[in-house]
């Protein structure tokens, strides 16, 4: 079902929208937790450790493709808003052939370069060999990855959340049902891990696309084969680029928080693997409103109404408040539970490494809200600096901190780095967001201008 978010009451018309977001990245979730869960109890701790320490580097080099893909949509969701029909299919024809160009790319250059990666990032060598298998069968099959997420942005763009939702349902279904058969029955190890969930993506994607073709008209565009059209790649590109190397850049802090946590051994590793997957979980409901907005602002910002706009935004506001607090009451209220899912021998020395980082990331767990809500409104009304140099400030944080503090304060120190980074980056994206609406305010006929779609 197409939704225009340019009509209808803004904080129903947001929530609506979220919903099936928040499902479907539960469900994402789901690949990787069921990946981690079947690991854990079925292979042992030493494989869960490898699985995770893979997790920063997935991270970097899937970032960039998927912020990438999600960035090119941005034009997409801006013709919508503006009901520039033929601008909509020349958008998203484009958006294909991009994909299709980076897929290849990508997939060539991360093959060849991870195990150096693996090597730099200090991984601890009773796990390497697993982990470099893990993460070449996932770069392997990085374009079911660009597939299934350039076929989710695209039908989000149009006002569609609910369709990418229900085929990855099924393909989580399916996910499960390969981790076993590969692990359990063929035993694969975790490269069958791996290869369960290449294989859910692309089925995911596949009946995304056909789905779409039967009952979306602006899937239609031909074969994406055509001779391209470089100067509608490169507007496209102006967008997607900095958005995906804005994922990239925080992800590098990642491999830097997770170099920092492999010094600690596979104990340390374990712990933090454990509990980012229950932190992950967690903040699905912030990064799902984040999402949301990315298209809420692109659609506004298309049809030219600012207005709409800003209320829309603290609305927002309100609602990544009061998901950071559900966040924070889960855990609580759930203690150890989430944790021990992961594990299939408990020690005291790992859970007290893992509710150590999950104690010092919930507290602050508003500011990480604050990111996913000021950075993919910027995003949606094309602004691609100052989300960049968030995702800096993100990395600058998080290498001082981890570099620093862990000498001091050992593995409180690495569980620091984060929320430092949050406080950094949450700032600067909202100051820059309230200057923007300040702009707005000054100048009301801004408000009734219709943007450049």
């Amino acid at each position: 079902m197409v939704r225009n978010l340019t009509t209808g009451k803004p904080g129903k018309q947001i929530l609506l929208f979220s919903l099936p977001i928040l499902l479907g990245n539960l469900f994402q979730q789901l690949y990787s937790m069921v990946d981690t869960i079947i690991v854990g109890q079925f292979l042992g701790n030493e494989s869960l450790a490898a699985v995770g320490t893979t997790g920063a580097v997935t991270f970097f080099i899937l970032g960039f493709v998927n912020g990438t893909t999600t960035g090119l949509t941005i034009i997409t969701a801006k013709r919508f808003g503006a009901g520039n029909h033929a601008g909509i299919k020349r958008s998203i024809f484009n958006c294909f052939q991009v994909a299709i160009a980076m897929a290849v790319v990508m997939t060539v250059i991360s093959l060849l370069g991870i195990r150096p990666l693996m090597r730099l990032l200090k991984t601890p060598d009773d796990i390497f060999e697993e982990a470099v298998t893990y993460i070449t069968v996932i770069c392997g099959g990085m374009g079911a990855t660009i597939f299934y997420n350039l076929m989710a942005a695209t039908m989000r763009a149009l006002g569609d959340s609910r369709t990418p939702l229900i085929f990855l349902i099924l393909s989580s279904v399916l996910n499960v049902i390969l981790d076993l058969l590969f692990i359990a029955v063929f035993h694969t190890g975790v490269a069958g891990a791996a290869l369960a969930t290449v294989i859910s993506q692309v089925i995911a994607g596949a009946l995304c696309l056909l789905y779409g073709l039967r009952h979306n008209e602006y899937l239609h565009v031909g074969s994406p084969f055509k001779k391209p059209r470089f100067r509608e790649w490169l507007e496209h590109l102006q967008v997607g680029i900095p958005m995906g190397l804005q994922f990239s850049v925080t992800a590098i802090g990642s491999m830097v928080l997770q170099r920092a946590f492999n010094l600690f051994g596979t104990p340390g590793v374990a712990a933090y693997t454990a509990a980012s997957k229950v932190d992950n979980l967690l903040t699905q409901p912030m990064m799902a409103l984040g999402t949301t907005m990315a298209t809420y602002a692109g659609q506004n910002r298309g049809a030219g109404n600012y207005k709409r706009l800003m209320k829309g935004v603290h609305i927002a506001f309100l609602f990544s408040l009061a998901a950071a607090g559900l966040a924070m009451l889960i855990k609580v209220v759930t203690g150890d539970a989430f944790i021990l899912m992961f594990l299939d021998e408990k020690t005291d020395l790992i859970m007290d490494y893992a509710n150590t980082y999950m104690l010092w990331t919930l507290v602050f767990y508003p500011f990480l809200a604050f990111i996913f809500l000021f950075r993919n409104t910027l995003q949606g009304l094309g602004e691609t600096l100052f989300p960049m140099l968030g995702g800096v400030s993100e990395l600058v944080a998080r290498t001082v901190v981890s570099m620093v503090l862990p000498g001091m304060l050992g593995y409180l120190g690495v569980c620091l780095a984060s929320p430092i980074a949050w406080i950094a980056a949450g700032c600067l994206t909202g100051i820059r967001y309230l200057y923007i609406e300040s702009r707005w305010r000054k100048d009301p006929g801004i408000m009734n201008s219709p943007a450049n779609a």
